[in-house]
């Protein structure tokens, strides 16, 4: 009798990819790839998939045929911004020229007024209703304000 040994050598893959999620996106399920027989996470998991509440490394040992692999994963959350655009209560102004700058904080990536305008403040001179969306990479806000003129002998 006689028999052919053969000997896989120890496969090993690194794929140390960085991804970003919000924090509003948890929690975020991680899965590896389909064609692994058998699963070992880090996490001492041993689905195809997991499910993580925070950022870190994650690294799952696949097992496939007579190799194993091995891949990993940077994850960061991007945290809340913290910051909120607030106009203020509305208001009443006395008929005749007046002018009110509108301001929200600056730190959001996009500002998009109802005026058309993208900065963070506007200058307005005409009553009506004003509102502000601001973005930032996680987070969508708005807010408005109504300006109201009024007449010296309604106040």
């Amino acid at each position: 009798y006689s028999a052919e040994i053969f000997f896989l050598e120890f496969s090993f893959f690194t794929f140390d990819d960085l991804l970003e999620i919000c924090f509003n996106a948890l929690p975020y399920t991680l899965e590896a790839s389909p064609s692994y027989d058998y699963y070992l996470w880090n996490t001492g998991e041993t689905t195809s998939s997991i499910t993580i509440e925070e950022g870190g490394i994650y690294y799952v040992t696949g097992f496939a045929d007579c190799a194993t692999f091995i891949d990993s994963i940077n994850v960061q959350v991007i945290d809340p911004i913290g910051l909120f655009p607030e106009l203020g209560n509305d208001t009443l102004v006395c008929e005749g020229e007046w002018e009110i700058i509108l301001n929200t904080p600056v730190g959001f990536n996009t500002y998009e007024w109802s005026t058309g305008e993208t900065t963070n403040s506007i200058t307005v001179t005409d009553e009506g209703t004003y509102s502000i969306t601001v973005e930032s990479d996680c987070e969508i806000f708005t807010d408005e304000i109504t300006i109201t003129a009024v007449s010296y002998t309604h106040l």
